[in-house]
Parts: C-alpha cells; structure tokens; sequence
C-alpha cells in the first residue's frame, strides 16, 4: 500500500473547494498522514463531507502546534473535519491551541466523528461558533468504532455551537463514546495542602 506521509507548518491554506467530493481543503485515505503545527486553514468547502478535512481508511491526523480550522462549510458531514479514518491526535509538549471556529455542516458543525480523536497534552481544543443543520453543533459522534478521549492535562472547551437538532455542544449516537480523565493529585499533595487527605484541586 502506498504511504504519504505529510508535514505542513507556518501555512495558510485558504478558499480551496471540492465541489463534488469531500475534503474542501485536504482529502486523506488509505495510510496517509497528515500533521499540522501553525496552520491556518479557513473558508475552504465541500460538496458532500469534510469542509476542510476529511479522513477516511487508515489515515491519521495530527495536531503538533497552534492550527486553526475556521469558516469551513459542506452539506453533509463534519464542517471543519470528518474523522472516518484511524485516528486524530492533538498533543504538543508546550501550551498550544487548536480552534475549531465558524464552520458548518448538517452534522458536526465543527467536527463529525467516525474513529477515535484524542485530545491530549498541556494544551486546549476550542471549538466555538459551529452550526449544524441537524445533529452536533460543535461535534457529532456516531458509530461503535467513534470515541473521544479528553486527556487530564488537556482543556476542551464547547461554546457558542448550535445544532438544529440535537446536541448544540456535542451528540453521541449509535455507541459514540466520550472518556474525560480526571485529574489526580497525590495523597501526599492533599495531606501537604490540608492534612486531610482530600484534593484541593478538585
């Protein structure tokens, strides 16, 4: 099988169409992967899924430093991305954003899920302003096979989506999982703080 493997960085990718076809801005199937790290990718459209990204097969996509996905529209699924592919990953070493802003879709406004997405790492995911026609203003999950995993050190944050339908901020259907870790302090942490044994920081 062929394998691309592609890094974009201090890029603007921008007003770029499928008309008939998914993936307005990039279009990733089989093995390929794409990373991203200081990218602007905006008012990109396609015709059926995936505004600005969408993943099929056995690719995967990553997130290694501030990308924004903004102003991406399609009539179907996953306005800024459709993840149908292996998996997403957003992690970085040091503090880093990715926004998800202004995008729209009938499902998933801002991003439809069909794998696993992972938000890892010190850094925070805002996914903010995204519309659906139907279903998942700000993320539509669905499928057995869709998971969403928020890491302890990583902020999510939904606001400001709005569906038609259901699930303004987020919808899981048909077995969409969704695990948020809770940040754990130690035992010798809270005895330190207060001598009690419990978590200040909870």
């Amino acid at each position: 099988a062929l394998y691309t493997n592609i890094l974009a960085t201090s890029t603007l990718l921008a007003r770029n169409r499928a008309l008939q076809g998914e993936g307005g801005c990039a279009y990733l199937s089989g093995t390929s992967s794409l990373s991203l790290a200081k990218v602007d990718l905006r008012s990109c459209s396609a015709g059926t899924h995936g505004g600005g990204i969408s993943m099929r097969g056995e690719s995967t996509l990553s997130f290694a430093d501030d990308v924004a996905i903004c102003d991406c529209t399609t009539e179907g699924m996953g306005g800024g991305v459709l993840a149908a592919g292996e998996s997403v990953k957003v992690n970085a070493d040091t503090d880093m954003r990715v926004l998800v802003e202004k995008n729209r879709a009938r499902q998933g406004g801002g991003i439809c899920c069909m794998s696993r997405i992972a938000f890892e790492g010190q850094s925070n995911s805002v996914i903010v302003a995204n519309e659906a026609s139907e279903d998942g203003g700000g993320i539509f999950a669905f499928s057995s096979y869709a998971e969403l995993v928020v890491g302890s050190d990583h902020q999510l944050v939904l606001q400001g989506n709005i569906a038609a339908r259901d699930g303004g901020g987020i919808c899981l259907k048909q077995g969409a999982q969704l695990s948020v870790q809770i940040p754990q302090c130690s035992s010798s942490c809270a005895n330190e703080m207060r001598g009690d044994g419990q978590c200040d920081h909870g």
